[in-house]
């Protein structure tokens, strides 16, 4: 009886996950896939959710009329959108314009259409260019920022170069190490406020109608640069550690699941880390569903953070049994493989892909065993 109840109470909750996002919100449209397109003729009278996966690529050519929602490796938007835009990939082109806010997650980012609120990225490059115009403020960090389009609103951010060669409504305040230039074109009519490792670069022809402040250096001392390597890492080993200690069985079933089911462990994890937060969300602005969203999401997130801590001692007791096919797990072992795997972030693309596998491998055999628990 009471694993029938178990078994109909799982089933229950799995349907009202699917079917209750398209009851209340019928005009909302999901798509999921390695490459998901809309066409030029196709309109999304609602909001368009869309997610392809760490590789896919998606084209949004026709038009939304509410807010757009992507992830994936590629996103192109050639069509219009009538609210907010958030974008979460590799690289992100808004070729069309936005009629509220921008928000990017990406390696790369084009902005060249009008925006009609505020843009905020957070990327490697980030090009604004001449045919944009944004009529909110800009706020913008990670590597190098261009803004050739006009800007109604300030500009904020923290980027290790800036070039603006347009016109700011407001004023401009960043962190600029390797040196903020306004190029011939710019038009400041706020006060720049800017911190660096050099003088601001300024063109004769750029015009500042405020005053140019310039902020204390940001030292960084090797002292400071060894401290942000080695607090993450130790928090990370502080986390794997008491999950080790509190539960050593569990994770060893983790590692048994794994090491059985590897490729129905990944596409498990995949289909939690991309379709849940979906659902969650889904739910979370619904007014019924709102109590099931806030339980999900904050399920989730917990799932999240301890399959990233026990990723790295999956990954310890793999290399371990290449050499010994027995290999218990062990203290060592889950700190090594933590350790190996943390390294492994450093190495571009190759260090994201092997952590993405390896979360999801994780998260998937942990969903799998909860699944036989209950059933």
């Amino acid at each position: 009886m009471k694993n029938n109840k178990c078994k109909h109470i799982i089933a229950l909750f799995a349907v009202l996950c699917v079917t209750i996002p398209h009851v209340l919100f019928a005009e909302t449209v999901l798509r999921t896939g390695e490459n998901v397109s809309v066409e030029a003729e196709q309109t999304v009278e609602g909001d368009y959710y869309v997610s392809v996966g760490p590789v896919g690529k998606t084209v949004m050519s026709g038009s939304v009329l509410e807010d757009m929602l992507a992830f994936g490796a590629s996103i192109v938007v050639n069509g219009a959108v009538g609210e907010d835009v958030l974008l979460l990939g590799g690289t992100v082109d808004v070729l069309a314009p936005v009629g509220g806010d921008v928000r990017v997650a990406a390696g790369e980012v084009v902005i060249s259409q009008t925006v009609g609120g505020d843009v905020f990225v957070f990327g490697g490059t980030t090009a604004i260019l001449s045919t944009a115009t944004i009529e909110g403020d800009v706020f913008v960090f990670g590597g190098s920022a261009v803004i050739e389009g006009d800007v109604q609103g300030s500009v904020y951010g923290k980027v290790e170069q800036m070039n603006i060669n347009a016109t700011v409504a407001g004023a401009v305040d960043v962190y600029a190490p390797a040196g903020l230039t306004l190029s011939e074109k710019a038009v400041i009519k706020g006060d720049v406020s800017y911190g660096s490792m050099r003088t601001i670069v300024r063109s004769p022809q750029a015009v500042i109608e405020g005053a140019i402040h310039e902020k204390p250096k940001e030292v960084h001392t090797s002292k400071d640069q060894l401290r942000s390597v080695l607090v993450p890492l130790f928090i990370v080993l502080f986390t794997v550690l008491s999950l080790y200690l509190l539960g050593k069985t569990h994770i060893q079933s983790v590692v048994e699941e794994v090491q059985a089911k590897p490729a129905k462990s990944m596409l498990l994890g995949l289909g939690l880390l991309l379709l849940g937060p979906i659902a969650a969300v889904l739910l979370l602005v619904s007014v019924i569903g709102m109590f099931v969203g806030i339980v999900t999401l904050s399920l989730l997130i917990a799932l999240y953070v301890v399959a990233l801590a026990l990723s790295g001692a999956i990954f310890g007791i793999m290399i371990a049994r290449i050499f010994d096919k027995r290999a218990p797990l062990s203290l060592p072992i889950v700190v090594l493989g933590t350790v190996l795997l943390y390294g492994a972030v450093m190495i571009p693309v190759l260090g994201v892909f092997l952590v993405v596998v390896l979360v999801s491998t994780t998260l998937g055999s942990m969903g799998l065993l909860v699944y036989k628990h209950f059933a």
